[in-house]
């Protein structure tokens, strides 16, 4: 079904493995756009699935005695003159979740050590992960919790989304809510996401700067 390139264990029970694209059955790609309409609580377009898979520089499982739970895509992108790992998509089954974004994340950034990371979302728990994972590999976050951001993380931000706004909000990137039912945020970043309206299709542009 898959070549595995590469494994790393993350917790006592998963494991991260990066598996070869271009051997991999087109079932692989089922797999993974069912795991995402689990996520999602609607359906996905098998097309979207595809499409990322196919351009995606890594594609990493997540594996559980074996059996697949999660995934995710990164890229390696030039923005703003910089070499960017771009975070794509990531899900994890929802019987597996629970401390393991942050280590998926390590084992993601491994396949490409950039000195700036980037990802995008509707979800305030994405953000929150993501700032936990920036703050353990030494990266500034912007926008960090107050919305502050930086000359440089805007211009990576626009190279990515050229609609992109100068406080890295994306307006209807997406088209539609991902999600049937998007997490509200928390009071501690209640104002950063007050502006995004996932029901419009809206994200922001988190970008990572090695401090």
């Amino acid at each position: 079904m898959y070549t595995i390139l590469r494994r790393k264990s993350i917790t006592k029970t998963l494991d991260a493995v990066t598996i070869e694209k271009s051997g991999s059955s087109p079932e692989v790609v089922e797999k993974l756009n069912h795991l995402t309409a689990l996520c999602f609580g609607k359906d996905v377009p098998l097309a979207e699935t595809q499409e990322r898979f196919i351009h995606s520089d890594v594609v990493q499982l997540l594996l559980h005695r074996e059996t697949v739970v999660g995934y995710a895509f990164n890229d390696h992108l030039q923005l703003a003159g910089h070499d960017v790992n771009y975070f794509s998509s990531c899900f994890v089954h929802p019987e597996h979740r629970g401390g393991v974004y942050v280590p998926f994340n390590h084992a993601r950034y491994a396949e490409i050590p950039m000195n700036v990371i980037a990802t995008r979302t509707q979800n305030p728990r994405i953000y929150a992960g993501f700032k936990r994972f920036c703050e353990e590999q030494g990266f500034r976050l912007f926008p960090d919790i107050s919305g502050v951001v930086c000359r440089e993380s805007v211009a990576v931000a626009q190279a990515f989304a050229p609609n992109c706004s100068n406080d890295q909000i994306c307006y209807n990137i997406y088209g539609r809510e991902l999600m049937a039912d998007t997490p509200r945020a928390d009071r501690s970043i209640a104002s950063l996401f007050e502006t995004i309206k996932a029901e419009r299709g809206d994200a922001v542009v988190l970008v990572g700067i090695r401090k």
